[in-house]
This record gives structure tokens, C-alpha cells and sequence, in this order.
């Protein structure tokens, strides 16, 4: 559940919103190259993927700003066993009671989920014995925990937390380190079901299940809980994007090892936070000039993967949430079908 939240915190929930916070989408979709595109056959429809101040029906407008005090509270959980748990992460301060009603106080500073590692200062009012547990996101392969600088042995339990039962004293601290790598998943996207004929529902909607091989096949680029997208500038505003910027790019994987076909870059995160198009985090990610030309009522994936992919190119991919018009369901070539990270 953790893992899910946070996917869709930092996804999901900034992509939704413009940057001022003044208006939003009632329609998402993971590609989006214009204004009012996919034709949505309900509700709103195309207008649906268009940033408004308010959509009709009422009801996202008015629980828009929910998905940011349920993170926020539920980031800490009070346990069975009279112990906490940090259940999603975060910059914050939390103020509970431990053991026979102890007061704790942890603060907890990071960048994440544009780094890997989470301090925490860990302030009882008294030395007390009592679990402090945390979430292993299902993402990370080699997580570590240190305590007062010495890692510790940990195996989650079948939750996905790893509990630590210790006799805590004013002014320990706890390290977080969540290594993450680029995942690249493929799958088909059959959810046009054929041309658009104004009824049934268009490609970009959802992402279909990455078992079924029927529809055009497609991969997603993840780095940790985020998912990556190729971005296109928006200019004036969230409805207007930069219409001289290259899109129709396919993936290419050279080599199954990941650092072979893409890059990290980190900057620092900036003094205000809007989830900006200039990201701290950016990945550089090989891909292909493709024929794919959709119509925009209905931008259809090329139905095969690319067999005679054009020039190679280096192109640079944002966190999904910092876009307002992208692409995050990519075209293929046969051999990134072949070297896709799929589990």
C-alpha cells in the first residue's frame, strides 16, 4: 500500500495540478502532446484533459488538495507495540507517544525522492525501549539502515518493513539509504481498441495490464518510486506547449545493464519547489527518430515495434509530475522488447 501511495503522490498528483496551483486536469494521461488530446468520450471529454479552473462534475475539483494531507498524516503510524512507523517518506517533524506514553520527537530531513538517503534524529524524552519500524520500498534491492553511523542486519517482514527494537536515547540518529536504478517495463496497449470513432475509449486513457500482448507495445522508464517522461515545454501556460520540440523518439536499450543505456544527473534542489520542468533529477536515455505521426484526437502507439529505428540520439527524460505535456509511454524497438527490465 506504501509503495502505491507514494507512486501516485509523486506521479500522479503533481502532473494533475498546474504549477500555480490554480488549475487542474480532470483526465490525466501518460502521453499528452496538446491541448485537448485524447478525445475523452465521457464526462468533460477532451476538454477533460484541458488545465481549468474547475470541471463539471464538481467532484475533483472540490477533493483535489486531499492527496497532500493524506501523505503528510499518514507518513507516521502509531504500532501494536507501542512503537511508530515510518510508513511513507518525506522532509518532517513528528511529535508522538512510545512505549508507557514516552514523548518522541523525530525529525526527519531529505531530498527524497530525488536522493537516496533519509536522516533521521531520534529524541525521546528519556533513554526508552520500544520498536521504531520502517518501510522497505518494494523497489529497492539493496536497501541499508545505519544507526549512529553503524549499519544494522534487518529483514522486512511481509509488509515490507524492517522493525528495530532498541533502547533509543536522546540524540541517535537513523540513515536511510535506498539505492535506486533505472527499471524499464514494457507492455501493450490495447485500450483503443481499434480507430477512433468518437465512442470507444482512446490509447493514453490507462495503462493496461503489461501481461496481455495484444495492442501496440509501449515501455515506461522508473527510477526509484518515480516514473520518468520525455518532456515537451509548456510556455505561456499548462494548455500551450512548445510546438518546435521533437517527441516521436522510440526507446532504445543497447545492453541489459541499465548504466549502459542511461545516465543520472543530479542538481540541487532548488529554494522553491513547483515540481519545475528544469528538474534537480534528470536521466539522459537512448532512443530513436520513429515514423509515428498520430492523428491527436487519438495518438495511437505504431502498432509494431520500430524495425528500422532512424538516428540515434541522447535525449533527456524528467520525473513524470515536473511535465504537463509528455511522453511516458514510448515507442519501441525490437531489441528494447528483447533487454527490458521486466520482472
Amino acid at each position: 500500500v506504501a509503495d502505491r501511495l507514494e507512486r501516485a503522490f509523486f506521479n500522479a498528483g503533481p502532473a494533475a495540478v498546474s504549477r500555480d496551483y490554480k488549475t487542474h486536469i480532470y483526465f490525466q494521461s501518460p502521453n499528452r502532446l496538446v491541448n485537448g488530446s485524447p478525445g475523452f468520450p465521457h464526462g468533460p471529454m477532451a476538454k477533460g484533459g484541458s488545465y481549468e479552473t474547475k470541471h463539471s462534475p464538481l467532484c475533483c475539483t472540490a477533493a483535489l488538495n486531499r492527496i497532500v494531507p493524506w501523505y503528510v498524516t499518514n507518513m507516521w503510524m502509531a504500532t501494536y507495540d507501542n512503537g511508530l512507523a515510518a510508513t511513507c517518506y518525506g522532509p518532517c517533524k513528528v511529535t508522538a507517544l512510545a512505549a508507557n506514553r514516552v514523548q518522541v520527537v523525530i525529525d526527519c530531513k531529505t531530498d527524497y525522492p530525488f536522493n537516496e538517503t533519509i536522516e533521521m534524529s531520534v529524541e525521546p524524552e528519556k533513554a526508552v525501549k520500544f520498536p521504531l519500524s520502517f518501510h522497505i520500498p518494494g523497489w529497492c534491492a539493496n536497501p541499508s539502515i545505519s544507526i549512529n553511523g553503524s549499519v544494522i542486519k534487518f529483514k522486512p517482514d511481509s509488509r515490507g518493513f524492517a522493525s528495530i527494537n532498541r533502547k533509543w536515547q536522546p540524540g541517535d540518529t537513523v540513515s536511510l539509504h535506498f539505492p535506486m536504478e533505472v527499471c524499464v517495463k514494457t507492455g501493450f496497449d490495447n485500450s483503443a481498441g481499434g480507430p477512433y470513432d468518437g465512442k470507444h475509449i482512446p490509447t493514453m486513457v490507462t495503462i493496461p495490464d503489461e501481461k496481455d500482448t495484444a495492442g501496440a507495445p509501449y515501455a515506461s522508464v522508473s527510477y526509484g518510486p518515480l516514473l520518468f517522461a520525455l518532456p515537451i515545454p509548456d510556455t505561456k501556460d499548462a494548455n500551450t506547449p512548445d510546438s518546435t520540440v521533437k517527441w516521436n523518439y522510440a526507446l532504445d536499450l543497447q545492453e541489459k545493464k541499465s548504466s549502459t543505456d542511461f545516465s543520472v544527473e543530479r542538481q540541487a534542489m532548488p529554494d522553491k519547489w513547483d515540481w519545475p520542468l528544469a528538474s534537480p533529477l534528470k536521466l539522459k536515455a537512448q532512443a530513436a527518430i520513429c515514423d509515428w505521426t498520430p492523428a491527436f484526437e487519438n495518438p495511437r502507439l505504431p502498432d509494431k515495434p520500430i524495425t528500422k529505428p532512424g538516428t540515434e540520439e541522447t535525449i533527456t527524460l524528467v520525473p513524470y509530475g515536473c511535465t504537463k505535456f509528455r511522453v511516458s509511454m514510448f515507442p519501441v524497438t525490437e531489441r528494447t522488447l528483447q533487454l527490458s527490465t521486466n520482472k
